[in-house]
């Protein structure tokens, strides 16, 4: 077949498919049918590719517009409505819809301004209960205090079975000597009961309805009973940006943790992070998160150990529509671990590790929670460890469960049991712990 007869032949196929296309971007059947099922994340994919093709008709921009608006693209709504406006300035909803969308977009100005001419077109009872809503919520935005703060404190007790991380036997063995040795006592598994105080504080700036400043300081501090070398405090300090648009909402920040270890400098952990979540609905959440940190370890003994780290990964966390509220939430993640100076390498070399999480939350009264949590992790070394003559592979298992009672306003109390389970090919990094706690918390506001 020619050129020639191909073109044609093409030609003729889009000239007898036209008239189903030009039926389908007419025929709003479809689309009508979504909106009145709630569907409007289809709605809005199924109208989105005719959104220039049909711009000027009024039916259609509105639909568009209210499907946009609902699906989490005020910005987009915006338009339609206007086109809407333009063609019948009196068109009730659109400006009850283009207040609505303002109002999402955080310009309370033109909201007010939208929802002021749609009250003077006398709109029915439904409307105007619509609109007194978005009202009474902007008035409670505009006396809220641009800057919040909260902080709390805790105190607890608990057992800790394996506080140095030892191995599971106090014996090694290491396969490039062909022999066996014994742990120093140091580095066996010890069990010990511990106290714990906890304390903390967050504070939100609101620049705009839009964008807000946040900062937050997390310290805790363990004591333990008999292996009181192992007591150790930390910090960690985290401050960011944070812009709202509708269902979207967008973080930055920067964050820094510094552990000590029996009173002495320890490690510190630099990071930026970035987060992005939408709303899927009311009831479901989906986001993408990102973290690059720089680990230091403070003596010089264990310089090798500095690390530079990537993660990133993806999360979604849902309300269970059931006769008691259940949050379900799932998450995956991997990353990478890079020697911070390759002239003083760590022993086992870099690392690539994938994880997953899992989290359940069940609340059968209005002030108590019940949760558990699950988590998995694969590491892998990159380089051939000497004495083991292998490349070291971790798997590392964590399950969790507890609850919080809220027994007065601001108190409450939350035991809780968990377990750890490092599963290593290096006899000497294969270990298990698990922790059983009681804490008592006061928050302020």
């Amino acid at each position: 077949m020619t050129s020639i007869k191909k073109s044609l032949l093409l030609i003729v196929t889009w000239l007898l498919a036209f008239p189903v296309i030009a039926q389908e971007a007419l025929d709003m059947e479809k689309a009508s049918e979504l909106v009145r099922n709630g569907r409007w994340t289809q709605a809005y994919e199924f109208l989105s590719p005719h959104q220039f093709s049909k711009a000027g008709d009024p039916s259609f921009d509105y639909l568009f517009g209210l499907t946009a608006l609902e699906a989490g693209h005020a910005s987009v709504a915006t338009f339609a409505f206007e086109r809407v406006l333009a063609v019948d300035p009196n068109h009730g909803a659109a400006r009850l819809d283009m207040g609505r969308a303002y109002f999402t977009l955080g310009d309370m100005a033109r909201a007010r301004r939208e929802f002021d001419l749609a009250h003077a077109l006398d709109p029915p009872p439904a409307a105007r209960a619509t609109m007194a809503r978005y009202l009474s919520e902007m008035e409670a935005r505009e006396n809220t205090p641009t800057t919040r703060a909260t902080a709390y404190m805790e105190a607890g007790l608990g057992v800790d079975s394996n506080v140095t991380q030892g191995p599971s036997s106090s014996n090694v063995y290491l396969p490039v000597f062909g022999v066996s040795f014994t742990l120093d006592a140091a580095n066996q598994k010890v069990r010990d009961n511990f106290s714990q105080v906890n304390a903390g504080a967050d504070v939100n700036h609101r620049i705009n309805d839009n964008v807000s400043l946040y900062g937050g300081i997390d310290a805790k501090w363990r004591g333990y009973s008999d292996v009181t070398n192992f007591n150790f405090g930390s910090a960690d300090w985290r401050g960011g940006l944070q812009w709202q648009e509708g269902r979207d909402t967008w973080r930055a920040g920067l964050g820094y943790n510094d552990y000590h270890l029996d009173h002495q400098k320890y490690r510190k952990i630099s990071s930026v992070s970035g987060e992005f979540r939408r709303a899927l609905t009311d009831k479901q959440q989906f986001l993408f998160f990102g973290q690059y940190a720089q680990v230091r370890y403070a003596q010089e003994v264990q310089a090798n150990n500095d690390v530079n780290q990537w993660v990133g990964g993806a999360g979604w966390v849902t309300q269970m529509d059931v006769s008691l509220p259940i949050m379900v939430s799932l998450s995956a993640y991997a990353g990478n671990e890079t020697e911070s100076d390759r002239a003083n390498p760590r022993v086992d070399g870099d690392k690539n590790f994938f994880g997953v999480r899992a989290g359940l939350q069940i609340s059968p009264q209005s002030d108590l929670d019940v949760y558990a949590t699950a988590g998995l992790q694969l590491g892998k070394y990159r380089r051939t460890n000497i004495l083991y003559d292998t490349k070291r592979t971790d798997e590392v298992y964590e399950l969790a469960a507890g609850s919080v009672w809220r027994f007065a306003p601001a108190w409450s109390v939350k035991p809780q049991v968990s377990w750890l389970h490092n599963d290593s090919d290096l006899s000497v990094n294969d270990y298990q712990r698990y922790e059983a706690s009681f804490f008592i918390r006061r928050e302020f506001q």
